[in-house]
């Protein structure tokens, strides 16, 4: 049923039977999908759905056919509820996400300046990762002493793709609230203190995803949704959701912490997108994580009359990197002069742009 929701598209637009749709959502012939058919069967079939001309019809279709569940196959020590209200919450967020890949494919497609940029990773990442936004602060066992996400487990495990998959989304589900704070700065930023700390916390986070950062874009306009609330965790452990991700929220337009289900269009969604794209390359910061240094470690001591590297050594090198940011056309001299003259309040993390 996975390889009839990824051929029919182009063929039948879905135009199932009524006696085959019901077959399908019968407990027992899913019971069978999940038992029956490998799970790297289920996962080449999956990646075949993303990349086919309907992704958004093909989600749709394997939540209205019973199959999200078999499909992305939570941990067993999941609850019934977690993995129905997933099913639900996660089916809307891929939707959502292939909506709007649909809506702006420019930035996706048209970036061949960009190094290790392979479009069909992105397109699967994206939309994978939009889809897992519910269940990215559950913590599910790995082995007797380790832990691992539940995304990551649905991910190596449930789908068989590939570890680095997995990595990649945990970085963008642990990235794209940096996004919100910073869209929430932009929405308040009025003086030129402020626009250097938006330039700094908006270069590491590109920096942190490399060619990757658009996907962070995307899923930072999705991640304050109600269908992206966290499942998976007991309200006394709240506090594993990061400050940012739930303050930021609540300086966003109201469109964007409303269900999607409730929205017309994704206009604000795309708006929000477009708006930090623009930005991000108004500051002259989209491949800062290609920057070769301005000064290498050994420099950096010599200035500071560091005798030994370690913590205070990144702790400087981190300076050097916020400077370029701040000031991308900046010169190795000029990088020197701001070492020397703010040598204490750096090595102190005291100094503030």
């Amino acid at each position: 049923m996975t390889r009839s929701a990824r051929e029919m598209v182009p063929k039948f637009f879905f135009l199932l039977t009524r006696a085959r749709l019901t077959c399908t959502c019968v407990l027992q012939v899913r019971d069978m999908l999940g038992h029956k058919v490998s799970r790297e069967r289920i996962g080449t079939e999956l990646d075949g759905m993303i990349h086919g001309p309907d992704p958004l019809t093909a989600l749709d279709l394997l939540r209205s056919m019973g199959l999200f569940e078999a499909v992305f196959e939570v941990h067993p020590s999941a609850t019934e509820d977690i993995t129905s209200e997933f099913a639900r919450a996660g089916s809307i967020l891929g939707k959502a996400a292939c909506n709007m890949l649909m809506n702006w494919k420019d930035l996706f497609e048209q970036r061949h300046d960009l190094v290790d940029l392979d479009s069909k990773d992105v397109k699967r990442q994206t939309i994978l990762a939009a889809l897992l936004l519910p269940l990215r602060c559950a913590r599910v066992p790995l082995n007797k002493s380790r832990t691992q996400s539940m995304p990551a487990h649905i991910i190596k495990d449930s789908l068989k793709w590939k570890t680095k998959d997995a990595e990649m989304i945990d970085l963008l589900h642990s990235t794209a609230p940096e996004f919100v704070s910073a869209y929430a700065a932009m929405l308040s930023s009025t003086d030129e203190s402020s626009s250097s700390r938006l330039k700094i916390q908006l270069g590491r986070s590109v920096k942190r995803l490399k060619s990757m950062w658009p996907s962070g874009v995307f899923l930072a306009c999705l991640i304050s949704s109600a269908e992206a609330s966290p499942l998976g965790i007991e309200e006394a452990t709240e506090e594993v959701i990061p400050w940012r991700e739930k303050n930021a929220a609540s300086s966003l337009p109201t469109p964007l912490s409303k269900s999607l289900e409730e929205i017309s269009d994704l206009h604000e969604h795309l708006e929000m997108c477009k708006s930090l794209e623009a930005t991000i390359k108004a500051y002259k910061i989209d491949t800062c994580w290609q920057w070769k240094p301005l000064l290498n470690g050994k420099e950096v001591m010599s200035i500071l009359r560091m005798t030994q590297g370690g913590p205070s050594l990144g702790i400087a090198m981190d300076a050097c990197f916020d400077y370029q940011l701040v000031h991308p056309d900046a010169t190795t001299e000029e990088l020197k002069e701001f070492l020397t003259t703010h040598s204490e309040d750096i090595l102190s993390e005291k100094y503030i742009f």
